[in-house]
């Protein structure tokens, strides 16, 4: 219930394609990937997590709150989801966090936005 890279950095201001590929072989395995709009903290985390949970299946966990800046639909295992956005302008470090009801606690980790980019990983 973690996520194969827990940080990945992208372009400050720049349009990013975010893909997810569920690796996961077990049904019950769903995932999504929801981009926070604040530094990444536990309260946060749990916050869109408890909201996606409200926002239920058919919002794909996806809450409307001011803290979501983009987010993959929810994928089955096996399956490849993406989404594209643009990162935030101001460089710095925004939370991601999966938020399958359960998930948020483990399913997390850090988008870093910076004004000089290398990519490690394919974006």
């Amino acid at each position: 219930m973690r996520y194969g890279h827990e940080e990945f950095t992208v372009p400050a201001g720049k349009s990013v394609k975010i893909t997810f590929e569920n690796t996961a072989t077990t049904p019950s395995m769903r995932h999504n990937v929801v981009i926070t709009s604040n530094p990444p903290s536990p309260d946060l985390f749990q916050h869109v997590g408890q909201a996606g949970v409200e926002a239920g299946m058919s919002e794909d966990y996806i809450p409307d709150d001011p803290a979501v800046l983009a987010a993959t639909p929810v994928s089955e295992p096996g399956e490849t989801v993406a989404v594209t956005s643009t990162a935030p302008s101001e460089p710095g470090k925004y939370g991601y966090v999966c938020t399958y009801p359960g998930y948020w606690a483990t399913g997390q980790g850090t988008m870093q936005v910076v004004r000089e980019w290398r990519s490690e990983f394919p974006v």
